[in-house]
């Protein structure tokens, strides 16, 4: 049994990260958006001579430099929504 005097402390981390994270989901709307970002890294990507240097520089974007994991990240969080947002509906 135990007193409710010693009962565990609350965990103001968790209330953080719960606020952290219905930020971000109000700020990131629910659309795909154009990921203008990872695109043009794609087409650096298959712009290469040959289909071995495609290759090898896929494998350094992908493994060696986080290239297309900070494009999909900054599309996702940043480029995306503002698109969304203040997009002119001509």
């Amino acid at each position: 049994m135990t007193r409710p005097d010693l009962a565990p402390p609350r965990r103001p981390r968790r209330r953080a990260r719960t606020a952290l994270a219905l930020a971000l989901a109000l700020l990131t709307p629910a659309c795909t958006g154009p990921f203008q970002l990872t695109s043009s890294v794609h087409e650096l990507n298959t712009d290469m001579d040959s289909k071995w240097t495609e290759e090898l520089v896929f494998l350094c974007f992908t493994i060696v430099l986080p290239v297309y994991e900070l494009a999909i990240l900054v599309d996702v969080l940043v480029l995306n929504p503002i698109d969304f947002w203040f997009e002119r509906s001509d």
